[in-house]
């Protein structure tokens, strides 16, 4: 690969509109550290448990309309009816709608929209029944038809849409579509038995279901308008006859988690091996891994919030069972260069984690061990703390993909500061690229190879150069010692560094490392010149380019870029998803320690 380096002046690509904003816009109180009795399982994926219910008999569904809300609609039996359950992002509360429309019992809930929630029953004779919440009160149930039967489900696919699917007695699946006004009308969609239903993107469904005889595995389909496109086989162990043992959720589009319950993962007919599964798609079917040996087929419903975090609710006995389940990234540009930031100015990396569920940053501060909080973001935007005021202090920011702001919280004043710079699918990237000794806003962008950075000292343009290509990873640092970030990508297909040296402009390609690994560059010798170096997942050990080889760390681990002894050198340092443990060798003595701070689904900032 050959690269050309091209400067020019910024025009229409990217808006600049640097502002100051309440802080009341991204503040809240801050919670008490969270710190679950986390269980790793044989995959990547980890789970905290709890009891929220006082009863369920049947069905259950879950939806989440951000990230710190949930809603669970369950059945009881015909003296409670139908029990709604829902998050607040604090606490579990409950309400009883009292019995369903002729004690119907197949439910179904949908969030179209934030605050809004759409409420359906099935009713064994008549059709389907229709309740909504509109923020304020819930409406009386309001008969929609649909065909006789026992299954319904329901998803959106953007803000204001939904469609209800119903199977009727004689198996065949039927569809009603909402398109933000008014109700289509039910279309037949062929005989396929009751489906399992979620949305992976605007304008698409994904329905799932048991095959027949004599595989009983998973399969899989799409529906585009009112076309069924045809079943795909996905594949693994046998599954539960009953069609509540399948439930589906998203979290992003093209991203889809099914969890099930197995009569037997090799497929057998014995029942050994039962309990609950999982598989994901994300560009391919993944392995199927088995998340513990629980089994209760009856009720089965699951709920992304937020990326990398599924929530399962299932029945325990005749209590609604809760289990978040957080599962590693497979994004390697999401977990490659993580550094640990300093936000007390002591020196020292400070441990600290990010949550993407409700933009709450949990810091242990290495001057005097005091644990502190400050929520800034939400669930979607991108950590990118750095020292934006100058005062030595990395200062909580975060970038929303969404929009392309910046929103950083000053450590010196407390005062915000939004700038819009970047638009959906650049990748942020933290660091001072004219030496001010003040970080800039700077974007990736992979879609063209291409670098916009603002002076993150009055937000006035410094420069757009072309360094990179589709499929790169930015690894921005000071490989020269001069003081400035250097631009510079590392190439996964074939492990090479491409680096510009911000000192003379010239520029150098070196390969270091191999597909699957992960770029990790710091200063590990002291030099004040970063280090090439990668994180071999497979192997857990670091490869420093002439300084260090070493095991450290777990395949599922993020590895992380810090200095938290203070001697100017950056230590090997991982965090375990598993149990939220940091682990890091100390560069001064080559001591090692351990530290548990973090909780399910956050990211180590």
């Amino acid at each position: 690969m050959s690269f050309r380096r091209r400067f020019r002046s910024l025009t229409a690509l990217l808006g600049i509109l640097v502002s100051v904003v309440a802080a009341s816009a991204l503040a809240a109180p801050a919670r008490a550290a969270v710190k679950p009795a986390e269980v790793p399982n044989q995959a990547g994926c980890h789970s905290e448990s709890r009891t929220i219910g006082n009863y369920a008999m049947y069905g259950m569904n879950a939806t989440s309309w951000g990230p710190g809300r949930m809603d669970v609609l369950a059945t009881g039996d015909q003296n409670i009816g139908l029990l709604h359950y829902w998050w607040d992002g604090r606490t579990w509360h409950e309400d009883r709608f009292g019995p369903a429309p002729n004690n119907g019992y197949a439910t179904a809930i949908v969030a179209r929209s934030q605050n809004w929630l759409d409420a359906f029953v099935k009713d064994p004779t008549q059709g389907v029944w229709h309740r909504w919440w509109d923020g304020v009160n819930w409406s009386g149930w309001v008969m929609i038809g649909g065909p006789d039967g026992s299954h319904i489900e329901a998803a959106s696919d953007a803000p204001g849409r939904m469609r209800v699917f119903a199977a009727g007695a004689n198996g065949v699946l039927w569809q009603l579509n909402f398109d933000g006004s008014s109700w289509g009308q039910w279309q037949a969609l062929g005989n396929t038995g009751p489906v399992e239903v979620v949305s992976s993107g605007p304008g698409r469904y994904d329905l799932f279901r048991r095959a027949a005889f004599p595989s009983y595995q998973l399969e899989h389909t799409w529906v585009d308008g009112t076309e069924v496109r045809p079943w795909q086989n996905v594949g693994g162990p046998k599954l539960n006859h009953h069609y509540r043992s399948i439930s589906a959720s998203s979290w992003g589009p093209g991203r889809i988690d099914v969890f099930t319950y197995t009569d037997n993962p090799n497929g057998g007919s014995s029942g050994e091996g039962r309990g609950l599964r999982r598989v994901s798609y994300e560009n391919g079917w993944g392995a199927w891994e088995q998340l513990d040996n629980e089994y209760d087929p009856l009720a089965l419903t699951t709920v992304s919030r937020g990326k990398n975090v599924v929530d399962v609710f299932r029945r325990s006995g005749v209590h609604v069972g809760h289990s978040s389940w957080s599962c590693t990234s497979t994004d390697p540009a999401e977990r490659a260069q993580r550094i640990a930031a300093d936000f007390d100015g002591d020196g020292k990396s400070d441990h600290a984690v990010w949550r993407p569920v409700d933009g709450n940053w949990w810091v242990i501060r290495s001057s005097d061990g005091a644990h502190v909080s400050q929520r800034w973001g939400r669930n979607g935007d991108i950590p990118v703390p750095g020292d934006f005021d100058g005062d030595r202090k990395a200062d909580h920011a975060v970038w929303r993909p969404s929009d392309g702001m910046w929103h950083v919280l000053r450590s010196s004043d407390g005062r915000t500061v939004g700038t819009q710079w970047g638009i959906a699918g650049d990748v942020p990237v933290s660091g001072d690229f004219d030496g001010d000794r003040v970080a800039d806003f700077a974007l990736w962008r992979p879609s063209n190879g291409t670098w916009y950075v603002l002076r993150g000292s009055d937000g006035s343009f410094l420069m757009e150069v072309w360094w990179g290509q589709p499929g790169d990873i930015p690894v921005a640092a000071d490989y020269d010692n001069d003081g400035k970030t250097d631009l510079a990508i590392w190439q996964p297909s074939d492990g090479t560094w491409y680096i510009v040296n911000s000192g003379n402009g010239t520029s150098y390609s070196r390969q270091w490392g191999t597909a699957g690994d992960l770029p990790v560059p710091g200063d590990f010798n002291g030099d004040r010149r970063a280090d090439i170096a990668v994180w071999r997942p497979g192997t857990g050990t670091w490869h420093v380019h002439g300084v260090v080889d070493r095991q450290w760390g777990a395949s599922s681990d993020f590895p992380v870029v810090g200095d938290f002894d203070g001697d100017r050198r950056s230590d090997l340092t991982v965090w375990r998803p598993a149990d939220a443990m940091w682990h890091l060798i100390r560069s001064g003595d080559g001591g090692s320690q351990s530290r548990r701070w973090g909780a399910l689904g956050d990211l180590p900032v």
